[in-house]
C-alpha cells in the first residue's frame, strides 16, 4: 500500500473515485501491479530477514531498536515505542524512498492515530474519554504527548515546525506532495485485509500478484460498508 501511493494515487489523483465508478479494477492498475513487484523484488534481494513472513511489526521494531535491522518500515508516530527500547545508536525519520520514480515521490499522512471516542461505548464511558480528549487537546497537554508518542501537533503540522528528528519532512510538507493513506479510503475494511492477508503470499512463494489483485476487487466489488 505505501509502495502504491507513488506508483498509483501519485500518477493517477483521482484513481480511487474511478475504482467506484467501476471505470479501474485493482487488477488491470498497472501501478499496482508493479508496487507488489516491487514488494516481490525487495524481498528476493534479502532486503526483509528471515522469518519475515512471520514477523509482526512490533517484533521488527524490536529487532532495529537492537540494532539487528538497518531500517525499519514505519510511521513516526511509533516513536516512543522505538525509544522505548532503549537503541544504543543514533536514528533520523526520512520520508518512505518507495517510488520507482522520483519526479511521482509521494508519501502518505495517517490521521489515524489521533484519540477518539468510541461511539459503541456506554453514555458513562464516552463521558469519561471526551473528557480525557479534551483535556490533552489543550496545545501544552498536546504537545507534550505527541512528542511522548512521536506524533505532530497540529499546530506544527499548520505552521510546517516539525520538531528535529523530522526536518526531512518539511520539503514534502512545503510540495504538498502527500495524501492520506489509501487503505482508510476504500469503501470496505475487507479490502485492506485481503492486501494483508494475501501479499505474505507474494513472499513465501504461495500467491502471485494476480491472486492479490483479484481478491481486492473481489472485496471491493461488495461495496460499501
Amino acid at each position: 500500500m505505501d509502495i502504491a501511493v507513488a506508483d498509483v494515487y501519485a500518477k493517477d489523483p483521482h484513481w480511487k473515485a474511478e475504482r467506484e465508478a467501476g471505470k479501474v479494477t485493482f487488477a488491470g492498475t498497472q501501478g499496482w501491479r508493479q508496487s507488489l513487484q516491487q514488494f516481490i523484488d525487495m524481498n528476493n534481494a534479502g532486503c526483509f530477514q528471515a522469518g519475515v513472513a512471520g514477523t509482526a511489526n512490533t517484533a521488527a521494531l524490536s529487532l532495529f531498536a537492537q540494532g539487528q535491522g538497518l531500517m525499519w518500515f514505519g510511521v513516526s508516530g511509533q516513536k516512543g515505542a522505538l525509544d522505548a527500547g532503549n537503541p544504543s545508536f543514533t536514528y533520523s525519520i526520512r520520508p518512505a524512498p518507495v517510488a520507482a520514480d522520483p519526479k511521482t515521490m509521494r508519501s502518505f499522512f495517517n490521521p489515524d492515530l489521533s484519540l477518539a471516542v468510541n461511539a459503541h461505548s456506554s453514555a458513562d464511558a464516552q463521558k469519561a474519554a471526551q473528557t480525557f480528549v479534551d483535556f490533552i487537546a489543550r496545545p501544552k497537554q498536546d504537545g507534550l504527548y505527541e512528542k511522548l508518542l512521536g506524533n505532530i501537533t497540529q499546530d506544527q503540522w499548520r505552521h510546517e515546525e516539525l520538531p528535529s528528528w523530522m526536518s526531512d519532512f518539511v520539503p514534502v510538507l512545503k510540495a504538498n506532495t502527500i495524501m492520506g493513506p489509501p487503505l482508510t479510503s476504500w469503501w470496505n475494511a475487507d479490502v485492506g485485509i485481503a492486501l494483508r492477508t494475501n501479499a505474505i503470499g507474494l513472499l513465501t512463494g504461495q500467491q502471485s500478484i494476480d491472486d492479490v489483485l483479484n481478491s481486492m476487487d473481489k472485496a471491493f466489488n461488495k461495496g460499501p460498508q
